[in-house]
């Protein structure tokens, strides 16, 4: 399954992160930190923005199974609303 993480470099989004790693499936973390922290797992795509605009992270989200939104729903804006 392909999986997309908004703010996904924090710890719930780390532990996520690792958890469907190591089911077999493909991560996608979005978020505002210019690069991975430390801490995130390898094999996750990284993709910098910030999900409270449009943006090209937008681009990530046709290519996935599943959308998981720890960020809140005042940091995402998936659509044009």
């Amino acid at each position: 399954m392909k999986v997309l993480i908004t703010g996904g470099l924090g710890f719930i989004g780390t532990q996520l992160s690792i958890y469907l790693l190591q089911r077999g499936d493909e991560v996608t973390i979005v978020d505002h930190a210019p690069k991975p922290s430390p801490y995130t797992p390898k094999g996750v795509k990284y993709v910098s923005g910030d999900t409270s605009i449009q943006g090209s992270w937008q681009e990530e989200i046709p290519a996935q199974n599943v959308v998981i939104n720890p960020a809140g729903a005042r940091r995402v804006r998936f659509l044009d609303t």
